[in-house]
């Protein structure tokens, strides 16, 4: 089910998140751009912190290590089973965030939404995704 059905929903906790989400669903461009910015500032900043503390021979494998599995592993392997608790949670601090990089981010998403425009992003389960390319393929495969 969309984000936009669960929170007209019936079941109260789940309508609440879903609500929570589209706040900054509102402007996928802006949030994908607040999210690079705020990715690559602390993936930068973490090793020039460590590098004072560490050396910079003990600074960068450290960095990566602890990007790799704080910022990559754990949350992915927590969001696959928990995606829409997880978006609900962290909704507020991904907005705060795009106000907080508004004159970098919504300038550079301002300029996305000219050059790609606005679309819904479809996304297909396994069994219509097989079935989708197995119509466009039809044609090729009767020859």
């Amino acid at each position: 089910p969309s984000i936009s059905s669960l929170a007209m929903g019936t079941n109260p906790t789940q309508a609440s998140r879903a609500k929570r989400i589209l706040l900054p669903l509102q402007h996928p461009h802006w949030l994908l751009v607040t999210m690079l910015l705020v990715n690559a500032m602390g993936a930068e900043s973490l090793p020039l912190a460590l590098d004072d503390m560490v050396g910079t021979a003990i600074a960068i494998p450290v960095s990566v290590i602890l990007l790799l599995f704080f910022g990559e592993i754990i949350p992915q392997s927590i969001f696959i089973n928990n995606a829409i608790p997880v978006c609900a949670f962290f909704s507020y601090i991904m907005y705060f965030f795009m106000i907080i990089t508004a004159p970098v981010s919504l300038l550079i998403s301002l300029l996305l939404d000219k050059l790609v425009g606005h679309r819904e992003a479809l996304f297909y389960r396994r069994r219509e995704l097989r079935e989708f390319i197995t119509l466009q393929a039809q044609p090729y495969l009767d020859r």
